[in-house]
């Protein structure tokens, strides 16, 4: 992922250029490595969350030995950033206290605040129209379930809760269970095609029109570190 975001063209263009500016703000972790090129300006950290802590709890929640190994490396390598790059930047931010009190400990020198993603307009303002439905009783309960399905421990999860779910929606005839979500794993891909219950649509293209409807909203992601901005737009729209 650093050497994707890796360009020599831009390495050229911040030497060049950097003195022209007062101030550097550096959009996510991954663009970490052009730190080193900025000599005097001050910059700023938008790391968002604690890279190394998602992928060890993801570690902790895989049953894969193979993916085990791979994530345990992973998870060591973006400490190493954290731990030995971060306290370089003039000021960090991360968007929950979480993501914030966990850096810290990994490094006291780190400057670093809390600055938490809020909700845009749009979600906010939006009226909510299924709540008449729902006061009428003129509309059935949905449960709706999302989150990154091509990643495997997302998708362990999600499998998880969908066996928990099973019965439940066998048992309640007008229970509609939908899955949202594009390139679901192999596993997850799998479980959908076995099990007829399951609803999986790829994409919406109105996802706020989308979630204006009766839903019971699931996001069953644990190895998830700080702020997660799926659930507030869930909530803000009732």
């Amino acid at each position: 992922a650093y050497s994707n975001y890796f360009s020599p063209r831009l390495v050229r263009w911040i030497k060049e250029n950097q003195e022209n500016y007062d101030l550097i703000h550096f959009d996510m972790a991954l663009t970490i490595p052009y730190r080193k090129y900025i000599k005097t300006r001050p910059t700023l950290l938008v790391s968002s969350d604690a890279y190394s802590m998602a992928a060890y709890r993801a570690m902790k929640l895989t049953r894969n030995f193979y993916h085990k190994i791979h994530l345990i490396i992973q998870s060591y390598f973006f400490l190493y950033h954290e731990k030995f790059i971060y306290h370089r930047f003039s000021k960090v931010v991360s968007v929950s206290d979480i993501d914030t009190y966990y850096l810290q400990k990994a490094n006291p020198k780190i400057d670093i605040e809390t600055v938490g993603i809020p909700i845009s307009e749009h979600y906010r303002s939006k009226k909510i129209n299924h709540f008449q439905k729902v006061i009428s009783g003129t509309s059935s309960p949905k449960i709706l379930v999302t989150g990154s399905l091509s990643h495997h421990v997302i998708a362990d999860n999600v499998v998880q809760i969908l066996d928990k779910l099973k019965e439940t929606v066998h048992n309640n005839n007008n229970l509609q269970l939908v899955l949202l979500g594009i390139n679901p794993h192999e596993s997850l891909k799998k479980y959908i095609q076995q099990n007829n219950f399951v609803n999986h649509i790829n994409y919406v293209e109105n996802y706020s029109d989308f979630l204006d409807q009766d839903w019971i909203y699931l996001y069953p992601q644990k190895s998830a570190s700080g702020l997660q901005t799926k659930l507030q737009q869930a909530m803000s729209l009732g």
